[in-house]
């Protein structure tokens, strides 16, 4: 019984998943599961509505940021902090949004990009 909660929970973090990465709106997401039935696929009664696929999304980022840091500080590599602010429409000086961004290689080989934190 718990494997197949596992399953019906893995189908569904992956359909959020493809929502995040095709940046399609969440509230696709119960029409995708809907199709998803229709071609024979179970997904249980919960993780259905627009919010879980939110939650899910969020969790999924979080978890992915933590393991790209970690990795960054396990390897020791190389990183450069770009920072940028937007201020209010009439140019006052308050700080409305602060974006931190790391540019780093998270694997040895690879080229270095941009990770929004």
């Amino acid at each position: 019984m718990v494997q197949d909660d596992i399953d019906l929970t893995s189908k569904a973090f992956r359909t959020a998943y493809y929502l995040a990465k095709k940046n399609r709106p969440f509230g696709d997401y119960q029409s995708l599961l809907e199709l998803q039935e229709v071609n024979s696929s179970t997904f249980g009664k919960g993780l259905r509505s627009r919010y879980s696929a939110t939650q899910i999304v969020t969790h999924t980022a979080e978890e992915m940021r933590q393991r790209m840091c970690k990795k960054i500080i396990e390897t020791g590599s190389c990183f450069s902090v770009l920072t940028d602010e937007s201020t209010t429409i009439s140019n006052k000086s308050a700080l409305v949004v602060l974006l931190v961004y790391l540019k780093c290689a998270v694997l040895p080989d690879a080229e270095p990009s941009f990770l929004f934190l």
